[in-house]
């Protein structure tokens, strides 16, 4: 098995369920030089968010969706609309298990800096959920932090 990420950064939730669910596909970060092409940790605020957060995000990020999917074919967006639609209730599960728990549940490959609809980040190549009895305690806040030690059996 592979070593976990040396580093991990705490975000609001709904957007850990959005990132570690495929629906959202780029991090904004202003000092994204900071994330590019890293395998970072991805952990859930301890400070709750509502339902209705998460709705809001899905509806922005279809909208988005949308407005690529136009330029492909009408197969290809038939197959990327179910995509969204069972990452959709991925999204939903995950966040009902997560919110406001405070801990670091998975983690994502990201990219080059780029700019999207003017702002700068990164893009989120691969994303994967750990197993529930790999999560691990998120001490602090927002921002960016040093994995905390786990002690291996």
């Amino acid at each position: 098995m592979q070593d976990k990420p040396s580093h991990y950064f705490v975000i609001r939730s709904p957007y850990a369920q959005l990132i570690l669910t495929g629906i959202k596909t780029f991090e904004w970060r202003t000092n994204a030089t900071m994330f590019a092409n890293k395998r970072i940790a991805v952990a859930v605020s301890k400070s709750r968010a509502h339902e209705d957060d998460l709705q809001d995000d899905i509806v922005r990020w279809e909208k988005r969706w949308n407005k690529f999917l136009k330029k492909v074919t009408a197969e290809d967006r038939e197959e990327a609309l179910a995509k969204l639609k069972r990452n959709r209730v991925k999204a939903e599960k995950l966040f009902e298990k997560t919110n406001g728990c405070g801990m670091i549940i998975g983690e994502i490959l990201t990219g080059d800096v780029a700019t999207y609809d003017g702002f700068l980040g990164v893009s989120v190549l691969k994303f994967k959920l750990w197993p529930e009895s790999e999560w691990i305690e998120s001490p602090g806040g927002l921002g960016v932090r040093h994995m905390p030690d786990k002690k291996r059996k």
